[in-house]
């Protein structure tokens, strides 16, 4: 909702990655004049030009830490993509992101769950390696040591799930409820830090 500066930067280092075989859908919380001059500026300045990005929103505004938005967006796919990673505006992701997890995909056969290290802002949380803003995320397949945006999860799998909380840990809750819906889930971590959450 209303993060055009920190959306610029994030389409950005999605259109530059350097494996090319993606949908991005940009879910804005609510219909309204914050997004009509959001989509407007990002039509003028290029950034919905590429046919892979897709911008739209809700009916109405949730202000829920974008959780209804993720639930929307699982109801309304863009592609029949193998799989289906649901993150932030303001997360911006290096230039090899979608090559590096293309790659361990296919070495993997095609996990169900796959997942990845980050540089976080946030403070105080005990899995980071430093205390301190920018800290390494050592991501863990656990509550609480991985982030929304750290996390691939097979699209057939993601959509029948569903996004289904509104709690604050709601990423781990989606997370586990998709693990726990495939009887022997094969999941696998990529030992790189892709992205920074800002």
């Amino acid at each position: 909702y209303d993060h055009g500066e920190k959306l610029k930067c994030f389409i950005n280092s999605i259109k530059s990655q350097t494996f090319d075989d993606w949908f991005l859908h940009i879910v804005h919380d609510g219909k309204c004049t914050k997004f009509e001059q959001l989509k407007q500026t990002l039509e003028e300045d290029g950034y919905l030009s590429n046919k892979r990005v897709k911008l739209s929103a809700t009916e109405h505004r949730y202000n829920d830490w974008g959780h209804s938005l993720r639930a929307w967006a699982l109801k309304n796919p863009i592609s029949n993509s193998r799989y289906t990673i649901l993150t932030n505006g303001d997360n911006y992701y290096v230039p090899e992101w979608l090559r590096f997890l293309n790659e361990a995909a296919q070495e993997k056969q095609y996990p169900d769950i796959m997942y990845w290290d980050c540089v976080h802002n946030h403070v105080g949380n005990p899995n980071f390696d430093r205390m301190d803003s920018y800290g390494l995320l050592n991501s863990e397949f656990k509550n609480g040591a991985c982030d929304m945006g750290c996390v691939a999860i097979k699209s057939e799998v993601a959509r029948q799930v569903g996004f289904t909380s509104k709690a604050f840990e709601a990423d781990w809750i989606y997370f586990n409820e998709c693990q726990q819906f495939i009887e022997h889930p094969q999941i696998e971590k990529i030992p790189k830090i892709l992205f920074v959450h800002n």
